[in-house]
């Protein structure tokens, strides 16, 4: 609800103790191991507390880090995750000013955490959109490696076309390899089937809200040390020229790109 403005941060942060009742006693630290024998948990640093019965939730961490591209120069401005408060909170700045378009909500493993999250977050993107007025202007795409929806057979069986009837596209079986902008994407499918087939060396360029490029080499693309070789937007132009996103003035991006 946060990335839609439902919510504020101070309305949704709570400290982890509040939801913890009396007589429950809240520790925190590393499990290192469970000796059933013993009926102990070592803690890291020699601590060890015994049970009588232990109920062990493992939960679900985010780390955009492991899937490559994914922390590249579009992180939290195109690219975002909602389980962090960090993460929501940028996509509710970007969604303020997002007037039309693909929104893709993409599940990029498993497990996650609340697995219906994705699906939940995808309804209400439409119902928000809806609200103001521009659901005809933005195509919403729900895409995940499962075969279905939803995470039972079942219930992707008897309620898949609620998708559907939001006109929420679903793509399944889809593992993400990488994520790249969309300009090296370009680069790759001009090569593939397009105007650069048959060539081994050329530049794609992208001028739409920003300006991009994508450089293939020798029939491979060409990522640079940081990812984003070709990606010319952000070269001064003009010293004195327009304020840009990303703090400068007069990047190539602020004086020649769609929105400029």
């Amino acid at each position: 609800m946060l990335p839609f403005g439902t919510y504020t941060p101070k309305q949704i942060v709570r400290r982890r103790s509040r939801f913890i009742g009396d007589g429950i006693n809240l520790r925190f630290g590393t499990a290192d191991r469970i000796d059933t024998e013993r009926s102990v948990v070592e803690m890291r640093g020699g601590e060890t507390l015994p049970y009588d019965q232990l109920v062990i939730a493992t939960g679900a961490g985010i780390h955009p880090e492991e899937t490559p591209g994914m922390m590249g120069e579009e992180w939290q401005r195109s690219v975002f995750d909602f389980y962090s408060l960090e993460g929501a909170t940028a996509l509710r700045d970007k969604l303020k000013t997002f007037t039309g378009g693909r929104l893709v909500v993409h599940i990029t493993e498993m497990p996650i955490k609340c697995p219906v999250a994705p699906l939940e977050f995808a309804f209400l993107a439409d119902d928000h959109f809806t609200e103001r007025g521009i659901r005809d202007a933005v195509d919403i795409t729900y895409v995940t490696p499962l075969d279905g929806a939803f995470t039972k057979p079942v219930a992707s069986t008897h309620l898949g076309g609620m998708l559907s009837d939001r006109n929420i596209n679903l793509e399944t079986d889809f593992m993400v390899e990488r994520i790249d902008n969309d300009a090296k994407a370009l680069a790759l499918g001009e090569g593939w089937c397009g105007a650069a087939l048959g060539h081994r060396n050329f530049l794609a360029m992208v001028v739409s809200t920003g300006v991009g490029g994508g450089i293939v080499l020798d029939g491979r693309l060409l990522d640079g040390a940081t990812d984003n070789a070709g990606h010319i937007g952000h070269v001064v132009v003009d010293p004195d020229g327009p304020a840009c996103v990303c703090g400068s003035r007069g990047c190539l991006e602020a004086v020649a790109s769609g929105t400029a």
